[in-house]
């Protein structure tokens, strides 16, 4: 009875009053609800950051605080059937009242005994930051009584579970059972050069934190380590293959590391939004196995670095036309290449593709049409159609794709559906306008099994003019000639720039 009104007292002087309301009630439920996910958060970041002897003090908090939160609601299950039955109302406030009721706090637990194993750490930044988890956990607890959610007595209880946890977690049983979760979590993660003394030890192979090379230092770098290693211990089998593949060769790591966002496209929808990371993954391992398979590999590094300028042609006007090839800069997420036609050094049309398949039906696929941006964006459209004898620039551009991919054996050239596209939200929500469907249909492309189109890349017959009117004849002449000269600058510039690369 003496320990019930106690209770009742110090809930009392800290409960809040029936009527509060505004700013004070929403900082209490946000630092009652919210301030747990600080504890995973940090435990993550100083895991990936730190050496062997700190991802051990991080294991040894996290089952610090697993062990808090299984003993918490061991004592509130054994409290409760020990207890005789007492009616309580439905709220918060009603069941705080109730002197006969024992409820540890789960997320007081999580907060303070992750503070206090770190606090006890040899390291001095983890004594800080065990520091601040424990007068995090303090302003917790006020809140929690604040708002009605525990009795003080459950979050004095909860102290004393969590610095029992921390002393028996730091006992040399506690600490060889950490050693042993630690050994496990990197012996799993050896393999994949994610630790940070691996990592420098051997600094020309390719890991997924190859992916941050050309980011800044700060938060946002941090996040990314946090990101890059969930997705590692997500996907660890699928991480694993994609790696060991990309430290094949020389050429192998020198094309991821000179496009770092490569080795993030598994988890990511790429291309197509029916493809599943496993089909992305072998999807892009076939294509770049065909480009080094061809000899493609010195070109490509090349156009990782900027845009390799493949050839020109001039139009009716005398404009001269460039054909550009990127690798991994733009439209990243629809193709691992790029052709740009560019006029007076200003981006006119793009097509992002990607060479797929395997080595008795090999493929090219497109899966981005871009045309320029701007106000004036139409206007520059129809100009250069004007100037090209009424050749529109997106035409163009696939007549160039499904030409490389004749040129280098390609069977068939894959054309994504509206329905399958990677911006297929932005479709929904208004942002993107192009209708691919209505124009691979006008090409005389046949619909798939998979919702796709498709196009034979074989030799492409020249338009009969007999078909054409007799006083239209002299521009289709012209436009067949100016298809040709760009044809044979982009498989010139494909075929002399690797060459001398």
């Amino acid at each position: 009875m003496i320990l019930s009104s106690y209770n009742h007292s110090l809930w009392s002087s800290f409960g809040a009053p029936t009527d509060v309301i505004g700013i004070p009630l929403m900082l209490a439920l946000a630092l009652a609800e919210w301030s747990i996910y600080l504890v995973p958060t940090s435990l993550a970041a100083i895991w990936i950051r730190g050496n062997k002897a700190i991802r051990l003090t991080s294991v040894k908090a996290l089952v610090t605080a697993v062990g808090a939160v299984l003993l918490s609601r061991a004592i509130a299950v054994l409290w409760d059937w020990s207890q005789p039955a007492a009616e309580t109302g439905d709220s918060y406030l009603d069941l705080a009242t109730t002197g006969h009721y024992l409820s540890p706090s789960v997320k007081f637990a999580i907060i303070l005994a992750a503070g206090l194993s770190l606090w006890t750490a040899k390291t001095i930044k983890t004594k800080w930051l065990g520091l601040l988890l424990v007068a995090l956990s303090l302003v917790v607890g006020w809140a929690r009584v604040f708002l009605g959610m525990h009795c003080p007595l459950d979050i004095f209880c909860t102290g004393i579970v969590s610095l029992a946890m921390m002393l028996a977690v730091n006992s040399k049983f506690g600490t060889a059972f950490s050693r042993r979760i630690t050994g496990l979590i990197d012996h799993g993660y050896r393999n994949l050069a994610l630790l940070p003394e691996l990592s420098h030890q051997n600094a020309s192979r390719v890991t997924l934190r190859s992916c941050l090379a050309h980011s800044r230092p700060g938060l946002s770098y941090v996040a990314k380590q946090v990101k890059v290693t969930a997705r590692t211990f997500a996907h660890y089998h699928l991480t694993r293959r994609w790696l060991a593949y990309w430290n094949t060769s020389p050429m192998h790591a020198a094309l991821a590391k000179a496009t770092p966002r490569l080795l993030q496209k598994i988890y990511r929808p790429y291309q197509s939004i029916r493809l599943r990371r496993q089909d992305r993954l072998n999807i892009l391992i076939s294509h770049y196995n065909f480009v080094l398979q061809q000899g493609l590999g010195p070109l490509v590094l090349l156009a990782t670095r900027s845009p390799v300028v493949l050839g020109s042609f001039s139009g009716k006007s005398g404009a001269a036309y460039e054909i550009r090839l990127s690798a991994i800069a733009t439209l990243d997420r629809e193709g691992e290449l790029t052709l740009d036609l560019c006029c007076d050094q200003q981006r006119l049309f793009s097509v992002a593709f990607t060479f797929c398949g395997n080595e008795l039906q090999p493929c090219v696929g497109i899966g981005c049409l871009q045309g320029p941006r701007g106000s004036d964006a139409q206007e520059r459209v129809r100009s250069a159609t004007r100037d090209m004898f009424g050749l529109r620039p997106k035409s163009l551009m696939v007549r160039l794709v499904r030409e490389i991919g004749q040129a280098y054996g390609c069977k068939n050239l894959i054309l994504v559906a509206n329905r399958n596209r990677v911006m297929v939200h932005q479709m929904r929500k208004g942002q993107v306008f192009a209708d691919y469907d209505e124009f691979w249909q006008e090409l005389g492309a046949v619909r798939r099994a998979d919702g796709d189109f498709q196009l034979l890349c074989g030799a492409i017959p020249a338009p009969d003019l007999q078909e054409i009117p007799s006083h239209k004849r002299s521009e289709a002449r012209k436009r067949i000639d100016l298809i040709q000269r760009a044809v044979q600058a982009t498989r010139a510039g494909f075929s002399n720039t690797f060459a001398g690369a």
